[in-house]
């Protein structure tokens, strides 16, 4: 954030990220809500896209967002005096919003907040870290308590508590940080904080723990050798690039390409077609069925389609395996800590508990849970009708 400037990283995070970088061919969930005549709110989620015009006066800048929308010392209640709190985006303010927001009348119809802290602890300490898993625990229990007790909660509101990603662990020692310069050597990177300037370098490098994207500058560079590079280190797990409709997945046993649509239909009814070894991905093929499973890698073809698919120019998308982690400069490392941002099932797969319903999602993914929101929503407008209070899934 230093290294860019405080000003621009807010730029990029608050306005571009939601404003340019997230499609608008997608309706976010406070979108759908509002044209339908409800009212939402978010609490310190970076991605908050509405039709709501909030003025943020540390900023000195407007954003879009939903009804309600809370972003720290950014952007509060009147009045209310979070600014330069110790706990702005820290969990104590987050669920002291969340609580005068159920309470206010007009209450929302939908409430989405972000508690930060568990990841951060998690980051430090390993995926072994359970203790503020108890502090969560005693401030939802302080939440549903306010209410009266907490069958009135549950009949007035469906509670659902998730996490967003799993953590794996970090091997201590320096071995098992991958140094992008080490592997890039030869090859000239944009500094961290410069200014990208096409004809001096060949790679722009952008690191994020278990993930790294490398964006070739100029099209002479040659991305082969770069790839052999990137298989030869014993961190790098797999290396992803786009081309054309087909996205390209390398590892160590091999090459998988794929696309989607064609003859084969995954676990949840997308069809795709691909080529190679299955073993890359760790797929469970049946050719009878003309049916393709997902193991190791939890729905790999979407999520690879989305990552590679997002970007607007060639890139390579780098993974690590388990125990190491990316660098590039002044990166942060988690050594002996925990890590995330690949495809592996122990940061794909997140717990998901909800109290109010007994109505379960199509499927175990997070990308079905707004699907499953609005049905949910809906179910509570009919008279004298809403999903099984009290029952847990």
């Amino acid at each position: 954030m230093w290294k860019q400037g405080p000003s621009t990283t807010l730029q990029w995070v608050l306005e571009d990220l939601n404003q340019k970088h997230l499609s608008p061919r997608v309706s976010t969930i406070h979108e759908t809500l509002k044209r339908a005549g409800l009212r939402s709110g978010s609490i310190n989620l970076l991605v908050h896209r509405g039709f709501v015009t909030h003025r943020a006066p540390l900023l000195e800048r407007t954003l879009k967002g939903p009804d309600l929308l809370a972003l720290g010392p950014i952007l509060s209640e009147p009045g209310v005096g979070t600014f330069f709190s110790a706990n702005a985006f820290r969990d104590p303010d987050t669920w002291q919003i969340a609580r005068r927001w159920l309470h206010r009348n007009p209450p929302p119809d939908f409430l989405i907040a972000y508690l930060s802290d568990l990841d951060k602890k998690v980051h430090k300490e390993g995926p072994g870290h359970r203790r503020h898993l108890l502090e969560i625990d005693r401030r939802l229990s302080d939440l549903l308590s306010s209410f009266g007790c907490w069958e009135r909660a549950l009949d007035r509101y469906i509670f659902i508590l998730m996490g967003d990603s799993g953590h794996v662990p970090v091997k201590e020692d320096e071995g098992h940080q991958i140094r992008l310069e080490e592997i890039l050597e030869g090859f000239r990177l944009l500094p961290p904080g410069s200014r990208l300037q096409p004809d001096e370098y060949d790679f722009v490098v952008a690191p994020n723990e278990q993930l790294a994207i490398l964006y070739p500058i100029r099209s002479s560079v040659r991305i082969r050798p770069v790839i052999r590079r990137l298989l030869s280190h014993p961190g790098v797990d797999l290396v992803v690039h786009r081309d054309g409709e087909m996205i390209t997945v390398r590892s160590r046993k091999g090459i998988l390409r794929f696309r989607k649509g064609g003859p084969w239909t995954d676990p949840y009814g997308t069809s795709w077609t691909f080529s190679g070894n299955p073993g890359v991905l760790d797929l469970q093929v049946d050719p009878a069925k003309k049916r393709v499973g997902f193991r190791a890698y939890p729905d790999a073809f979407r999520q690879l389609l989305g990552a590679a698919g997002a970007q607007r120019s060639p890139c390579l998308l780098v993974t690590a395996r388990t125990g190491y982690e990316f660098r590039y400069g002044t990166s942060p490392g988690h050594p002996g800590g925990g890590s995330h941002g690949s495809l592996k099932r122990r940061e794909m797969l997140v717990p998901l508990i909800a109290g109010g319903t007994a109505v379960r999602p199509a499927h175990r993914r997070i990308v079905d849970l707004k699907a499953w929101i609005l049905t949910l929503l809906e179910e509570k407008k009919k008279p004298g009708k809403r999903p099984g209070p009290g029952a847990k899934n």
